[in-house]
């Protein structure tokens, strides 16, 4: 899956059918809180799916110079810390909450518009 379309993964994750689906969504979103509080072999298997997760958002990153290299993890890292914890507010309020869809739409603009700015 490395190198999908940054703005795709965007639109899907921070989507009202990836929040209602709990059960199918992402891990990271739905046990992080959890997984902090487990024995570190627990900790290596999230940290591994990071990891996944950035390497997913990857681009084509061969030709870039380290420090290039660096800032576009470092905006991955940005991006998915964003739109994880976005989807974690989200689903902390009520199924029907204006609030619930407020957090999605504004935080995917948002990551959306740094995506374009770079």
């Amino acid at each position: 899956l490395a190198g999908v379309d940054a703005a795709q993964y965007i639109e899907e994750y921070l989507s009202r059918p990836h929040r209602d689906g709990i059960g199918t969504g992402c891990t990271l979103a739905a046990l992080s809180v959890d997984a902090a509080r487990q024995p570190e072999t627990i900790k290596k298997a999230f940290a591994d799916g990071i990891e996944n997760q950035l390497a997913t958002l990857a681009s084509e990153e061969g030709g870039l110079s380290k420090s290039a290299q660096k800032a576009a993890r470092a905006k991955r890292i940005d991006t998915l810390a964003h739109v994880v914890g976005a989807l974690v507010l989200s689903r902390a309020c009520p199924d029907e909450s204006p609030l619930a869809d407020e957090i999605l739409e504004v935080c995917r603009t948002q990551v959306l518009s740094q995506q374009k700015g770079s």
